[in-house]
C-alpha cells in the first residue's frame, strides 16, 4: 500500500511490527500493522532522523534547532527533550532504548541526562551503534569513517577516508573480523559496521 509523505528518515523494530517515518518539513507517521495501515503523530517540524529500539517501545526524532521528539510507548504519545542543548543533525539508540547519541553528547538514561562526548568528529551526517552500545560509528560531512570501541565511547578514531558524498546509510552488523580498526579482534564475535556506498557495499 503506497503513502505520499515527505519522508526524509524510517526505522523499524526487529520483528517489523512498529514502523516510523518522520518527514522534513512535516509530521511523523506511525505503523503498528507491519504497515498496513498509518497515523500521523507529533508535532510538525523539520525532522533529521528517526531511530527505534528493538522492541519498537522507544522511538527518538531528531530535529533542526536542539529538539528531541520522544515516544516510550511505541509510538502513542511523544514528548519535546532539549535537555542535550544542541544542534541535532543524527542520532542512534541502543537496542534496548537506553543509549542515545547525538553528535556531540550521549545519554545512558534514555534522555533523562547527558555527557558530552570527547574530542567527537566534526559535522557527523550519519551514526550508528552496536547493539549492546558498546561501539559507535560516525561518517563526517566532508570525508571519513570514525569508530569508538569503547562502552564509554573514547578514544574516537578515524578508519576510513571514504568521501561522506559516497555515503547512503551506515548500519551496525554482526561479524568476525580477524582485524577491526587496526586492532587484531581475531577469534571474538565483534560489532562491526555496514556502509552503504555509491556503487558498492563496505564492511568494517
Amino acid at each position: 500500500r503506497n503513502y505520499v509523505f515527505n519522508h526524509h528518515t524510517i526505522c523499524m523494530s526487529s520483528n517489523g511490527q512498529i514502523q516510523a517515518t518522520a518527514c522534513y518539513s512535516g509530521y511523523i507517521y506511525l505503523s503498528t500493522d507491519y504497515g498496513v495501515t498509518w497515523t500521523q503523530k507529533g508535532s510538525s517540524a523539520f525532522y533529521r532522523d528517526i531511530k527505534c529500539s528493538s522492541s519498537g517501545a522507544v522511538i527518538m526524532a531528531a530535529t533542526d534547532g536542539a529538539y528531541l521528539y520522544k515516544s516510550s510507548d511505541s509510538g502513542t504519545n511523544w514528548t519535546q527533550d532539549t535537555s542535550a542543548g544542541i544542534s541535532i543533525e543524527c542520532l542512534s539508540v541502543s537496542s534496548d532504548g537506553l543509549v542515545i547519541l547525538v553528535p556531540t553528547y550521549y545519554s545512558s538514561n534514555g534522555g533523562s541526562s547527558w555527557t558530552a562526548l570527547v574530542s567527537p568528529p566534526a559535522t557527523p551526517s550519519r551514526m550508528a551503534m552496536s547493539t549492546d552500545a558498546s561501539r559507535l560509528f560516525w561518517t563526517v560531512s566532508g570525508g571519513g569513517i570514525y569508530v569508538s570501541y569503547s562502552r564509554f565511547y573514547e578514544p574516537i578514531s578515524q578508519v576510513s577516508p571514504v568521501l561522506e558524498s559516497e555515503v547512503r546509510q551506515i548500519s551496525p552488523i554482526i561479524q568476525t573480523p580477524s582485524i577491526v580498526g587496526g586492532e587484531d579482534k581475531s577469534g571474538t564475535n565483534q560489532n562491526g559496521m555496514a556502509c552503504a556506498l555509491r556503487g558498492g557495499l563496505s564492511t568494517g
